[in-house]
């Protein structure tokens, strides 16, 4: 029988898979974004869950290495419950490794909790300082209000670039971000048939 993780799904598909799982895109904004803002999430602190976050199921299962969907996160693990993937699951280093806090994305305050059964892959345990302004997020909004999460397995490719965001109106984030300039940068693909890619503005950016 399938495993029920209903609410903790690796984002490993494009557009239609994202759709149901990011839910409907924020109205776009507004006011011109004068810096792309950079956010840290972060389910549990000291042992403690942070404010607002629920956890909405219990289960069991291992870590089979570093997260693919935050790798830059050194606290972050891709991990596995029965038949389902959970990526990210975060550890929270003050109350060991037993426990990890796993989410589908980070503009939902769901979790899952997971309990390991065996040790944790090898990494540091000394805390680092990740460079996150040079690094892949997790996930992005843009200036469309699209919310669009890191796709972990094989896409395609555009123009000699990967397709590496999945959004939830089913468009789609091609080609590396540009870091250049505080407020950010990607190519975005509006849908499937679209005959351009066009340069929009990241508002957030999730670590």
């Amino acid at each position: 029988m399938p495993t029920p993780l209903r609410n903790v799904l690796a984002l490993t598909t494009i557009a239609a898979t994202l759709v149901a799982v990011l839910g409907s895109a924020t109205p776009a904004l507004a006011q011109p974004v004068a810096v792309t803002q950079l956010r840290v999430f972060t389910p549990s602190v000291a042992g403690r869950l942070t404010t607002g976050i629920e956890v909405v199921e219990h289960v069991e299962g291992s870590c089979l290495a570093r997260s693919l969907a935050s790798p830059e996160r050194p606290d972050a693990y891709r991990c596995e419950a029965g038949s389902a993937i959970l990526d990210p699951c975060f550890l929270d280093p003050m109350v060991g490794g037993a426990v990890l806090h796993c989410a589908r994305e980070p503009f939902s305050l769901e979790v899952v909790e997971l309990t390991v059964l065996q040790d944790l892959p090898e990494r540091s345990a000394e805390p680092i300082d990740p460079d996150y302004p040079s690094a892949r997020a997790w996930a992005l909004v843009l200036e469309g209000g699209q919310r669009c999460g890191l796709l972990t397995g094989a896409t395609a490719g555009i123009a000699g670039m990967r397709i590496d965001y999945g959004c939830d109106d089913g468009s789609a984030v091609v080609g590396p971000i540009d870091h250049g300039t505080p407020v950010w940068r990607v190519f975005h693909r509006a849908h499937h048939g679209a005959h351009s890619l066009d340069r929009v503005v990241i508002v957030e950016a999730w670590f």
